[in-house]
C-alpha cells in the first residue's frame, strides 16, 4: 500500500490493470470525454459526460462497461440518459496514463472546452443563427478541430461547429437548411480552379478543399446526432439525421470525391437508415436498405479483397437481414443470411483471433441462428449453434474477467443450450448447462432482471425434477 503511494497510488494501479486490457484508442477516447481543462486552469478536472456521447462505438461501449464494472467510473441515471463521471479525482493527478494523455492534449482540451461553452450558450438561447461561431479565429479553430479530431467531439459540439462552418459559406438561413449541401458549389470551385494560374488557382483549390471538409464534418455530426437520437428512442429524428448524412456523402462522391472512407460510410449510413426504419416498424424498408448497404460493401470489397472492415460490414448486414427476415417469418431466407454471416466471421476469426470484435460478433450470430432453429423445432441444430456461441463467449470471459457484459452473454448461451438439450431429452446435459447459467447469474445479479434470474432457477429445478421422475440420479 505504501509502495503504491497510499490510496491514490492504489487507485491508479488498479486503473492501469483494468486499462491494460482495453483497446488503446477506444480507452483514450472515453477518458478524453471524462476530463476538461479550461483556459484559466493549469490542472485538468473531472467532467460529467452522457454515456451516449462517450460510448459512440462498440469498442467504446466495452471500455465504458469495464470502467464502470471496475468502479473507476460512476454511472448515474438522469432524464437525459446515463451520465458518466470519474469515480476518483485522484486519477487525474496520480494515474500516469491519464496524466500523459492530458499533457499531450492540453490545447485540444482547452479548445474543446471553449467550443462547448459557445455551444451551451447557443443551445440555451434556442440555437439562433447569430450565436454560431463568427468568421475568424474561433471559427477556424472549430473547423480545424472538426476536420482533425471529429471523432473526439460529442455530437452536440460537432453539430454546432458544422452549422457554423456551413453558415459562414452561405448567404441566408434558408440556404443553411436546404438539403442540397453545396455539392454544386464544390464542383464549380474545383472546375474554376483549373482555369486560373498562380495564386488565384491555389486559393480556389483551397476553397474547394475547405468546403469539402466542411461537408464531411457535417456528415459526421449528422451521423452522431442520429446515433444519439436512436439511443433515446427518437426514431424519426434518427432517420432524418442518417438520411441527411447519407445524402451529403453520396453527393460528395457523385461529384468526384474518391476517399475510400466516405465510400464505406455510405454503406454504414444505409445500414443506419435500415436500423431506424426497423425501430419504426418498417421491416420491408429496412430489408431493402440492408441489401443496399451490403451491395455497397461488396462493391468496395471487389476492389480491395481481404479488407477486414469491409468483410465485417458484410457479415453485419447478413446477420441484420437474418434478424429482419426472422421477424417477417421468412425462416428459410433468414437461415441462409445467418449462415453467410457466420462463414464470413469464421474466416475473420481465423485470420485475426486476437481481434475482440470478430469472436464477439460470431458468438452473437451463432446464438441468433440457434434461437431461429429452436423456434423451428430443430433442437439438435440449435444445440450445435448454442455450443459454438458458448465456447466463444467463455473465451471472451476468460480474456476479460472483469466484464459483466460478456458474463451475461455467456449466461444466455448456457441457458438456451440447456433449453435445446432438454427438448432433445438429454436431461443431464441440460442440467449442466442450466447449472452453469445459475452460477453466472449469481455473479452478475446486478445486471440481470429478476425475471431472468427466476427463469434460470426454475429451469434448474424443473430439470432436476424431470431427472428424478425418470428414476436416475441428477449428475452435478
Amino acid at each position: 500500500y505504501r509502495r503504491l503511494g497510499g490510496l491514490e497510488g492504489a487507485i491508479a494501479e488498479r486503473a492501469e490493470e483494468v486499462c491494460a486490457e482495453l483497446p488503446a484508442s477506444a480507452g483514450a477516447a472515453v477518458l478524453r470525454e471524462l476530463v476538461t481543462l479550461r483556459q484559466d486552469q493549469d490542472e485538468a478536472s473531472a467532467r460529467p459526460a452522457l454515456r451516449a456521447e462517450a460510448a459512440t462505438t462498440p469498442e467504446r461501449e466495452q471500455v465504458v462497461d469495464l470502467l464502470v464494472a471496475a468502479r473507476l467510473v460512476v454511472s448515474t441515471g438522469t432524464p437525459a440518459g446515463p451520465v458518466l463521471r470519474l469515480a476518483h479525482e485522484a486519477l487525474i493527478r496520480h494515474w500516469p496514463r491519464l496524466r500523459d494523455l492530458i499533457a499531450a492534449d492540453r490545447e485540444f482540451f482547452r479548445t474543446r472546452t471553449r467550443l462547448q461553452q459557445d455551444r451551451d450558450r447557443w443551445e440555451a438561447e434556442g440555437r439562433p443563427v447569430d450565436l454560431l461561431l463568427p468568421h475568424g479565429k474561433r471559427l477556424a479553430e472549430g473547423a480545424e478541430l472538426l476536420a482533425t479530431r471529429g471523432d473526439d467531439l460529442d455530437p452536440g459540439t460537432a453539430g454546432f461547429i458544422a452549422a457554423s462552418v456551413t453558415r459562414d459559406r452561405v448567404l441566408s438561413r434558408r440556404q443553411l437548411r436546404r438539403t442540397q449541401i453545396f455539392a454544386g458549389t464544390v464542383a464549380v470551385l474545383a472546375l474554376a480552379a483549373i482555369g486560373f494560374g498562380g495564386a488565384a488557382e491555389l486559393q480556389r483549390v483551397k476553397a474547394a478543399r475547405s468546403l469539402v471538409q466542411a461537408q464531411q464534418g457535417l456528415a459526421r455530426a449528422k451521423g452522431q446526432e442520429g446515433y444519439l437520437a436512436l439511443s433515446q428512442g427518437r426514431y424519426d429524428d434518427a432517420l432524418a439525421a442518417f438520411r441527411m448524412a447519407l445524402q451529403i456523402r453520396e453527393t460528395l462522391v457523385r461529384n468526384g470525391l474518391k476517399e475510400p472512407i466516405e465510400q464505406r460510410n455510405i454503406g454504414v449510413n444505409r445500414r443506419d437508415v435500415a436500423n431506424s426504419l426497423r425501430a419504426k416498424g418498417d421491416m420491408p424498408g429496412a430489408i431493402a436498405e440492408y441489401r443496399s448497404s451490403r451491395a455497397q460493401f461488396e462493391k468496395l470489397l471487389a476492389g480491395k479483397p481481404g479488407d477486414e472492415l469491409l468483410r465485417d460490414d458484410i457479415a453485419i448486414d447478413d446477420i441484420g437481414l437474418g434478424e429482419l427476415l426472422t421477424l417477417q417469418k421468412d425462416f428459410d431466407a433468414a437461415r441462409t443470411e445467418y449462415a453467410a454471416g457466420i462463414e464470413v466471421l469464421k474466416a475473420l476469426v481465423a485470420d485475426d483471433p486476437d481481434k475482440i470484435d470478430w469472436p464477439n460478433n460470431l458468438s452473437g450470430a451463432h446464438y441468433d441462428l440457434g434461437m431461429l432453429l429452436l423456434r423451428q423445432g430443430d433442437a439438435a441444430g440449435a444445440a450445435e449453434q448454442f455450443t459454438a456461441s458458448q465456447g466463444l463467449r467463455r473465451a471472451l470471459c476468460d480474456k476479460f474477467p472483469q466484464s459483466p457484459v460478456f458474463k451475461v452473454r455467456l449466461l444466455y448461451a448456457d441457458y438456451q443450450l440447456g433449453t435445446a438439450r432438454r427438448r432433445q431429452g438429454e436431461l443431464d446435459a441440460a442440467l449442466a448447462a442450466f447449472t452453469a447459467a445459475e452460477g453466472l447469474a449469481a455473479q452478475v445479479k446486478d445486471g440481470l432482471s429478476a425475471g431472468d434470474m427466476g427463469r434460470v432457477e426454475q429451469a434448474v429445478k424443473e430439470t432436476r425434477d424431470d431427472i428424478a421422475a425418470r428414476g436416475a440420479p441428477a449428475k452435478q
